[in-house]
């Protein structure tokens, strides 16, 4: 489970542990699915029936639940066309703008700031606990933000 975990976004992450912080025991899906097959404790199952009952474990751990992996994946993509539309506007900027340079090294400055604030916020919104499934989409938002404005700010104090 953490094996997986580890290819996902900070996002993906989040909303992995807030819906499953640790896996179930194999006593508890022993319990699980002895009921859903045979309507009858585990213990009490022949051997054919608790074989029945591991396969079906196997079986559904290699599962993946579509729902989740369909929204993450949206999510994603969503997040990289709002990339593709603020690359598409620095463009727009900087083609209206008089000093190309200036104007090109400052969107990409603004730009920059904002994925690094985005990285920070949203690494450091894991440290929300169960609550990280609010914590890092708004780490996200506000880094991303803060680090855009914080980074024109600034390339305005240098640049003049």
């Amino acid at each position: 489970m953490n094996a997986l975990r580890g290819k996902t976004s900070d996002f993906g992450l989040a909303l992995a542990r807030f819906m499953k912080k640790e896996g179930k025991s194999l006593q508890q899906l022993e319990l699980k699915y002895a009921q859903e097959l045979y309507k009858a404790d585990f213990s009490r199952l022949n051997s054919e029936q608790k074989g029945n009952v591991w396969k079906k474990i196997v079986a559904k751990a290699g599962e993946p639940q579509v729902r989740v992996s369909n929204s993450v994946k949206w999510f994603g993509r969503a997040g990289r066309g709002l990339f593709v539309l603020t690359v598409a506007i620095s463009v727009y900027h900087i083609a209206k703008a008089e000093d190309k340079v200036r104007a090109t090294a400052n969107e990409v400055t603004a730009i920059g700031g904002g994925l690094a604030g985005a990285s920070a916020l949203g690494a450091a919104g894991m440290a929300c606990g169960p609550a990280a499934i609010v914590c890092v989409p708004l780490g996200i938002f506000l880094g991303g933000v803060t680090g855009a404005l914080g980074a024109d700010w600034a390339f305005d104090k240098i640049w003049k």
